[in-house]
């Protein structure tokens, strides 16, 4: 590739580019706006003989530098300035008749009076909605009402059950209390404390209960029989209930001690 085709590229490309630039573009066509009599005279036809009489012409009446510099900048500046603010104004216009548009359209479709067919299918439809809303409210209040049930249910049975437990512990601090007052009473009683002694003295050697209750004071007997303190066993042995055991444990303890 020689020197001249290279220079050849160069000034296509450097005018390849200077074409699609929007302010080149512009001052280029306010220079033609301009300076439009300059190019009728060079290629145009008139009543000239000859080229030079073309530049004469030019030189006499279109060679004002505000027509050929000044005014040209100006324009394409403006027009740099002014066109997108113009392409920007016609863009909102737009975007303003279309909203409008849809609004007149939106309006026309909601004031359409429906077709009978459809007014029966609109009413179905709300009926189906209504009816499905009730039964699913319906279900929910069943619901309700059955956590309400067994809420009450749990809160009957806690109140039994802590009235239950509230009676044991009483009756049990009343038989402990009795237990206690019932022992006190025995050990504060040398007559009854010696018939229960020689009780328990019998049971030890496991003698039966009617040796044994011919031998003991009947009346101390009696009392501790009252008392669920003695009896007599299935087999004729002596037993011991409530405080007896009790008493009988600290019996054969002392014994021990």
């Amino acid at each position: 590739m020689n020197i001249l085709d290279e220079i050849k590229n160069s000034i296509n490309s450097v005018i390849a580019e200077r074409s699609v630039s929007p302010l080149f573009g512009s001052l280029i066509l306010s220079w033609i706006t301009w300076n439009w009599k300059i190019l009728y005279a060079i290629f145009g036809q008139g009543e000239y003989y000859d080229f030079e009489d073309r530049i004469e012409y030019i030189e006499i009446y279109q060679s004002d530098k505000l027509n050929l510099t000044a005014y040209p900048i100006i324009s394409a500046l403006l027009i740099l300035a002014i066109y997108p603010l113009a392409s920007i104004s016609a863009y909102w216009l737009w975007l303003k008749f279309d909203i409008l548009k849809k609004m007149i359209r939106n309006n026309a479709e909601r004031n359409e009076l429906l077709t009978l067919d459809e007014s029966v299918k609109v009413r179905i439809e709300i009926q189906k909605s209504k009816d499905l809303i009730n039964n699913l409210i319906t279900e929910k209040d069943k619901e309700i009402e059955n956590l309400k049930k067994e809420r009450d249910t749990l809160i009957a049975n806690n109140l039994k059950v802590t009235e239950k437990n509230t009676k044991n512990k009483i009756r049990e601090n009343e038989n402990t209390e009795r237990k206690i007052s019932l022992k006190e009473k025995i050990n504060s009683n040398k007559k009854i404390l010696e018939a229960l002694n020689r009780i328990f003295d019998y049971h030890k050697n496991e003698i039966p209960y009617d040796i044994m209750k011919s031998n003991v004071n009947k009346d101390s007997l009696e009392y501790l029989k009252l008392n669920k303190i003695v009896s007599e066993g299935f087999g004729g042995e002596i037993a011991f209930n409530y405080l007896g055991e009790e008493m009988y444990k600290e019996y054969l303890s002392n014994l021990l001690d």
